[in-house]
């Protein structure tokens, strides 16, 4: 896949409202609390490779840790299933595709959204722009092309539809958000 050089950045819940796509329910928050912090700071770690200049080539460390991504993902849809807790009738497949999506959408359309949010200026090329890297690396992720948008009107269209498709937070989200806020 070439990335187009012109607009490099000069980075869902379905129906059934499960919380956690990955892990039995529970297990995040019980997984996230020793390791919270090192997954936050490997999650920086992959935007800024991304988006470092020659990350995205073939051999660059941004290339590498998205593909990276990509084969753990495979790994924890497989071990899902094989998991005697996994409960497919309430949880169905593990990491789908509006999954995928809705990660996507934090990476780049939320993101604009945030920045917007705190009184930033973001012109809609550079959020376009911002929105075709993202888009770019979410194909190598194994999101399908089709799912993504290529404007951002569609990412806020199909960032509201996943909203309005997650339910409130239950109390496992509850404590994995106080974990990342810490204490107070």
């Amino acid at each position: 896949m070439q990335e187009e050089p012109a607009r490099a950045v000069r980075g869902h819940r379905h129906a059934v409202r499960r919380r956690d796509a990955a892990l039995p329910r529970g297990d995040a928050v019980r997984l996230g609390a020793p390791g919270l912090r090192p997954r936050l700071a490997e999650t920086g770690a992959f935007v800024a490779a991304v988006c470092a200049p020659g990350g995205r080539e073939r051999r660059g460390r941004g290339f590498a840790i998205t593909v990276r991504g990509r084969l753990m993902h495979a790994r924890v849809r497989a071990l899902a299933r094989a998991h005697p807790g996994w409960d497919r009738e309430a949880w169905a497949e593990p990491l789908t595709p509006p999954d995928l999506l809705a990660t996507s959408l934090l990476f780049s359309q939320v993101f604009v959204d945030g920045l917007r949010a705190f009184g930033l200026r973001v012109t809609r090329e550079e959020a376009e722009d911002w929105l075709h890297l993202w888009r770019w690396v979410s194909v190598l992720l194994g999101v399908d092309d089709g799912l993504l948008p290529t404007t951002e009107s569609e990412a806020a269209r199909r960032a509201e539809v996943i909203r309005d498709t997650q339910g409130p937070p239950d109390e496992d989200a509850r404590r994995l958000v106080g974990a990342v806020l810490g204490p107070g």
